[in-house]
Protein backbone atom coordinates (compact mmCIF):
# COMPACT_ATOMS: atom_id res chain seq x y z
CA UNK A 1 0.00 0.00 0.00
CA UNK A 2 1.40 3.44 -0.86
CA UNK A 3 1.84 5.73 2.14
CA UNK A 4 2.94 9.30 2.77
CA UNK A 5 4.96 10.53 5.76
CA UNK A 6 3.15 13.29 7.66
CA UNK A 7 6.09 14.48 9.78
CA UNK A 8 9.78 15.21 9.40
CA UNK A 9 11.39 12.13 10.96
CA UNK A 10 15.04 12.71 9.96
CA UNK A 11 15.48 15.44 7.33
CA UNK A 12 19.19 14.74 6.88
CA UNK A 13 18.31 11.15 5.88
CA UNK A 14 15.53 12.12 3.49
CA UNK A 15 12.73 11.04 5.85
CA UNK A 16 10.65 14.18 5.50
CA UNK A 17 7.04 15.29 5.51
CA UNK A 18 5.27 14.25 2.26
CA UNK A 19 7.88 11.57 1.42
CA UNK A 20 6.35 8.62 -0.47
CA UNK A 21 6.80 5.10 0.81
CA UNK A 22 5.24 1.66 0.53
CA UNK A 23 4.03 -0.83 3.10
CA UNK A 24 5.38 -4.18 1.87
CA UNK A 25 2.75 -6.71 0.78
CA UNK A 26 3.62 -8.95 3.74
CA UNK A 27 2.88 -6.24 6.34
CA UNK A 28 1.30 -7.64 9.50
CA UNK A 29 -1.20 -5.65 11.57
CA UNK A 30 -0.09 -5.03 15.17
CA UNK A 31 -2.61 -3.53 17.60
CA UNK A 32 -0.23 -1.17 19.45
CA UNK A 33 2.87 -0.78 17.25
CA UNK A 34 6.04 1.00 18.31
CA UNK A 35 7.03 1.61 14.68
CA UNK A 36 6.05 0.74 11.12
CA UNK A 37 8.40 -0.72 8.54
CA UNK A 38 8.01 1.37 5.39
CA UNK A 39 9.99 0.99 2.17
CA UNK A 40 11.28 4.43 1.16
CA UNK A 41 13.43 4.06 -1.94
CA UNK A 42 14.55 7.70 -1.98
CA UNK A 43 15.81 7.77 1.62
CA UNK A 44 19.52 8.21 2.24
CA UNK A 45 19.58 5.48 4.86
CA UNK A 46 19.81 1.74 4.38
CA UNK A 47 18.97 -0.72 7.12
CA UNK A 48 21.15 -3.70 7.75
CA UNK A 49 18.55 -6.01 9.29
CA UNK A 50 18.66 -9.73 8.52
CA UNK A 51 15.95 -10.81 6.10
CA UNK A 52 14.74 -7.27 5.29
CA UNK A 53 15.26 -5.19 2.18
CA UNK A 54 17.80 -2.35 2.64
CA UNK A 55 15.33 0.51 2.08
CA UNK A 56 12.83 -0.84 4.65
CA UNK A 57 12.95 1.89 7.30
CA UNK A 58 11.42 1.73 10.80
CA UNK A 59 9.18 4.79 11.21
CA UNK A 60 8.62 5.49 14.94
CA UNK A 61 5.48 6.75 16.67
CA UNK A 62 5.14 10.52 17.03
CA UNK A 63 3.64 12.16 20.10
CA UNK A 64 1.87 15.51 19.67
CA UNK A 65 0.30 17.77 22.29
CA UNK A 66 -2.23 20.45 21.60
CA UNK A 67 -4.75 22.54 23.49
CA UNK A 68 -8.44 22.71 22.67
CA UNK A 69 -10.81 25.45 23.93
CA UNK A 70 -13.72 23.76 25.74
CA UNK A 71 -16.16 26.37 24.43
CA UNK A 72 -15.26 25.43 20.85
CA UNK A 73 -16.18 21.80 21.57
CA UNK A 74 -19.36 22.21 23.60
CA UNK A 75 -20.71 25.70 22.82
CA UNK A 76 -23.99 26.51 24.62
CA UNK A 77 -24.00 23.23 26.51
CA UNK A 78 -20.93 24.50 28.34
CA UNK A 79 -22.78 27.63 29.51
CA UNK A 80 -25.35 25.47 31.34
CA UNK A 81 -22.71 23.27 32.96
CA UNK A 82 -20.48 26.20 33.95
CA UNK A 83 -23.27 27.75 36.01
CA UNK A 84 -23.29 24.58 38.16
CA UNK A 85 -19.55 23.74 38.27
CA UNK A 86 -16.22 25.31 37.59
CA UNK A 87 -15.11 23.99 34.19
CA UNK A 88 -11.62 24.58 32.72
CA UNK A 89 -11.45 26.82 29.66
CA UNK A 90 -8.88 24.64 27.89
CA UNK A 91 -8.04 20.96 27.80
CA UNK A 92 -4.67 19.53 26.84
CA UNK A 93 -4.75 16.58 24.45
CA UNK A 94 -1.84 14.21 23.81
CA UNK A 95 -2.01 12.00 20.75
CA UNK A 96 0.46 9.28 19.78
CA UNK A 97 0.31 7.82 16.28
CA UNK A 98 2.31 6.62 13.32
CA UNK A 99 3.20 9.63 11.12
CA UNK A 100 1.87 8.03 7.91
CA UNK A 101 -1.33 8.17 5.88
CA UNK A 102 -2.52 6.10 2.90
CA UNK A 103 -1.44 7.72 -0.37
CA UNK A 104 -3.81 6.21 -2.93
CA UNK A 105 -5.18 9.70 -3.50
CA UNK A 106 -3.74 13.04 -2.43
CA UNK A 107 -4.77 16.66 -2.72
CA UNK A 108 -3.19 19.15 -5.09
CA UNK A 109 -1.66 20.84 -2.06
CA UNK A 110 0.05 17.61 -0.93
CA UNK A 111 1.24 16.91 -4.50
CA UNK A 112 3.29 20.12 -4.70
CA UNK A 113 6.96 19.29 -5.14
CA UNK A 114 6.39 15.59 -5.83
CA UNK A 115 7.30 13.73 -9.01
CA UNK A 116 4.99 10.83 -9.78
CA UNK A 117 5.13 7.97 -12.26
CA UNK A 118 1.49 8.11 -13.34
CA UNK A 119 -1.50 10.14 -12.18
CA UNK A 120 -5.24 10.37 -12.61
CA UNK A 121 -6.44 13.96 -12.23
CA UNK A 122 -9.87 15.57 -11.99
CA UNK A 123 -9.78 18.97 -13.73
CA UNK A 124 -13.45 19.70 -13.11
CA UNK A 125 -12.97 22.37 -10.45
CA UNK A 126 -15.61 24.84 -9.26
CA UNK A 127 -15.00 28.16 -11.04
CA UNK A 128 -15.64 30.18 -7.86
CA UNK A 129 -12.69 28.45 -6.14
CA UNK A 130 -10.51 28.12 -9.22
CA UNK A 131 -6.83 28.92 -8.89
CA UNK A 132 -4.20 28.38 -11.56
CA UNK A 133 -2.26 26.11 -9.18
CA UNK A 134 -5.21 23.71 -8.93
CA UNK A 135 -4.64 22.81 -12.59
CA UNK A 136 -0.90 23.44 -13.02
CA UNK A 137 0.28 21.43 -10.00
CA UNK A 138 -1.34 18.07 -10.85
CA UNK A 139 -0.49 18.32 -14.56
CA UNK A 140 3.16 19.06 -13.81
CA UNK A 141 3.76 16.14 -11.40
CA UNK A 142 4.73 13.69 -14.16
CA UNK A 143 7.65 13.82 -16.60
CA UNK A 144 5.70 12.68 -19.69
CA UNK A 145 2.25 13.86 -20.76
CA UNK A 146 1.21 10.29 -21.59
CA UNK A 147 1.45 9.48 -17.86
CA UNK A 148 -1.56 11.71 -17.08
CA UNK A 149 -5.10 10.34 -17.24
CA UNK A 150 -7.87 12.96 -17.01
CA UNK A 151 -10.80 11.58 -15.02
CA UNK A 152 -13.71 13.31 -16.79
CA UNK A 153 -14.52 16.11 -19.26
CA UNK A 154 -13.68 19.61 -18.04
CA UNK A 155 -14.20 23.23 -19.08
CA UNK A 156 -11.31 24.29 -21.35
CA UNK A 157 -11.48 27.82 -19.84
CA UNK A 158 -9.44 26.60 -16.89
CA UNK A 159 -6.43 26.03 -19.14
Amino acid sequence: MPVLLTNNIACELGLTNDKNGVFPSNTIYVRKPLYALVEINTSQVETNLDGLRPKLIPIPLVKKQFTVPIKQLFGRLLDRVQSEKKVPQLIQVTRTQLPIVPAFAITTYKAQGLTMNKIVVDLQVPLRTFQVASVYVPLSRVKIGDDVAILRPFDMKIL
